[in-house]
């Protein structure tokens, strides 16, 4: 059987163990869940090394649009160098309201 022939297997991400993990905690909402799992997997792919300075710490802050941002800390906060390369904005994703309560 080729790759080809494969049936799509529905939304990964949904079916990961760690994030099946989180779901378990019972967090009310589920797009902190979601955020905290693309945090999740961002570190799991990277890794930092920091000599001589202490015990490094990589903090995440997830915007409501699903930007991370990532700060350092060693002896300080220390702001990553940012990715080289052209980049382009291909514009703002559409999120849905959420629905307000009262």
């Amino acid at each position: 059987m080729s790759v080809r022939d494969e049936k799509p297997r529905g939304n990964w991400i949904l079916q990961h163990p760690m994030y099946q993990l989180m779901k378990s905690l019972e967090v009310e909402d589920s797009e902190q869940v979601h955020a905290a799992f693309l945090v999740y997997m961002d570190l799991k792919e990277a890794s930092v090394r920091c000599v001589d300075r202490g015990f490094p710490v990589l903090l995440c802050a997830v915007a409501s649009d699903s930007t991370l941002v990532y700060q350092r800390m060693t002896d300080g906060l220390v702001t990553p160098d940012p990715p080289a390369g052209p980049f382009q904005d291909v514009g703002r994703r559409q999120h849905r309201k959420r629905k307000q309560l009262g």
